[in-house]
């Protein structure tokens, strides 16, 4: 695959289909959506992690899942395409009501919810709210409590900054950084720079800020 800078990034092949839900009292939910031909095959719900979004975490799966499952991936509250609602406080409870709300719109009656790291903690709420729409847990990268250590307490404290640090001018110098060692790592995706940079800015900080004091993610800065 060759970048052509007058037609625009290069775009993974085999995202399924965009769409916007309109969820009243809330607002306009992105998801991608795929309908398997056979109509007893499970549906999957792909939930992300902090600072991804549904295609970020996910498009290197997408086109092995379609082969035997529904699949549905919904960006979270300022996360990619996810719902910007700057007057409410972020809450994870949200982001699963947010999720409950698309299947409702679907008329999708079941899932196996799939998280990571912060979407896992935000499938144990879809399955703890709305208990009927949850036939299983996947759960990557994740855990029950944020705070339980003198380390992770430290963290919580230390994110107060992430803000600032968000918008700080060397940021896009350090996403530029990340994006070419990975590259590096894995040649495969080079042509695919422009397009995960372009998902990574889609980010609203005003709301990453609030989902990382929610789950205390800063591990995964340090993990990678």
């Amino acid at each position: 695959m060759e970048h052509d800078p007058a037609r625009g990034p290069i775009v993974p092949p085999g995202l399924p289909p965009g769409f916007l839900a309109s969820l009243p009292g809330r607002g306009e939910v992105f998801f991608r959506h795929h309908r398997h031909p056979d109509p007893g095959a499970p549906t999957l719900v792909l939930l992300h992690g902090w600072t991804a979004s549904a295609d970020l975490q996910f498009f290197t799966a997408y086109e092995a899942l379609t082969q035997a499952y529904s699949v549905l991936a919904i960006d979270h509250r300022g996360h990619g395409r996810g719902l910007r609602d700057v007057a409410t406080p972020f809450r994870l409870e949200d982001c699963a009501d947010d999720v409950a709300g698309v299947l409702d719109a679907l008329g999708v009656a079941s899932v196996v919810a799939v998280g990571y790291s912060m979407g896992g903690a935000i499938a144990m709420l879809l399955a703890r709210r709305h208990p009927d729409l949850v036939a299983g847990l996947v759960l990557e990268a994740t855990a029950l409590e944020w705070r339980d250590s003198r380390r992770d307490r430290m963290r919580w404290r230390g994110l107060a900054l992430l803000g600032t640090v968000l918008r700080a001018w060397w940021y896009p110098r350090s996403v530029d950084a990340v994006l070419r060692r990975m590259s590096r790592l894995e040649p495969s995706l080079e042509p695919l720079i422009p397009w995960i940079e372009g998902e990574v800015y889609r980010n609203d900080p005003r709301r990453t800020r609030p989902a990382a004091l929610e789950t205390v993610l800063l591990r995964e800065l340090a993990a990678n």
